[in-house]
C-alpha cells in the first residue's frame, strides 16, 4: 500500500530491544558509581578487566554492558559477569585459570567495540596493564635446576615483559606486565607455575 513503510516489521522491535538493553546497561552503571561513591558497596577487585579499561569505578559507570567487546574479541577471551558479580553484573572481564588468554591484538578489536569509553584507546596495546603475571619458583621447572623457557618464548612481550636473569631463568618485569595471561597458558606443568593475578591479589602474595 501506497505511503506504508518497507522496513520490516521486526525491525522496530530489534531496535527497541537494543535500545533498551543499552538503557538498562547505563541505569546499572550510574547506579553502580553511585553506590560506590557513596561508600556503600565495593568494585570488583578480582575481575580481570579487558585491555584499556578505565579505573573499575569509573568502568562500572561507564561501561553499558552491550558485550560488543565480547563479540569483537576474534579469541573468545572475555565473557560477561554474572549475577553473582553484584555491580558487575553484564560488565565484560577475562577468563582465568588456563582459559584463553588475551592476545594483545595491534587493532584492539574489543577496545575498537566499546561505544562508552569504559575500554580507552591505547597508543599501543602493549601499555594495557589488565594484571600481573605471578610465578611460583617453588614450582617452576627452570627455578628448580631445568631448562624451559616456555613461558618466556610465549610473551607476546618476550625481553620486555619477560626476561632472562643470570642464570637464565625466566623473570617478569612488573611494571611492562600486561597480565594477557599467555605465559600462564603456555605452562607446561598443571596447574601451571605462573598465573595471572589482579594487582591486589599479587599485592597480597608480595607480602605473605
Amino acid at each position: 500500500m501506497e505511503g506504508r513503510s518497507t522496513r520490516p516489521a521486526s525491525a522496530g522491535r530489534f531496535n527497541r530491544r537494543g535500545f533498551l538493553k543499552v538503557a538498562a546497561g547505563a541505569a546499572l552503571g550510574a547506579g553502580a558509581y553511585f553506590l560506590l561513591e557513596s561508600g556503600k558497596a565495593r568494585a570488583s577487585p578480582d575481575l580481570i578487566r579487558p585491555p584499556g579499561a578505565l579505573l573499575e569505578a569509573a568502568f562500572l559507570a561507564a561501561c553499558l554492558r552491550c558485550g560488543k567487546c565480547v563479540q569483537a574479541c576474534p579469541y573468545h577471551a572475555i565473557e560477561l559477569a554474572t549475577a553473582r558479580e553484584g555491580l558487575a553484573l553484564g560488565t565484560p572481564y577475562l577468563h582465568r585459570h588456563r582459559a584463553q588468554p588475551c592476545r594483545l591484538c595491534p587493532r584492539q578489536h574489543c577496545i575498537a567495540a566499546c561505544p562508552s569509553g569504559a575500554l580507552a584507546p591505547l597508543a599501543d596495546i602493549s601499555q594495557a596493564r589488565m594484571a600481573l603475571a605471578v610465578r611460583d619458583e617453588s614450582r617452576c621447572l627452570a627455578y628448580q635446576g631445568q631448562y624451559c623457557l616456555i613461558c618466556l618464548g610465549a610473551c607476546p612481550l618476550t625481553r620486555v615483559a619477560m626476561v632472562q636473569d643470570r642464570q637464565l631463568r625466566p623473570v617478569v618485569v612488573k611494571d611492562k606486565c600486561p597480565g594477557c595471561g599467555v605465559c600462564e597458558y603456555s605452562c607446561v606443568l598443571d596447574p601451571p607455575a605462573i598465573v595471572v593475578k589482579t594487582k591486589k591479589e599479587a599485592e597480597r602474595v608480595e607480602h605473605r
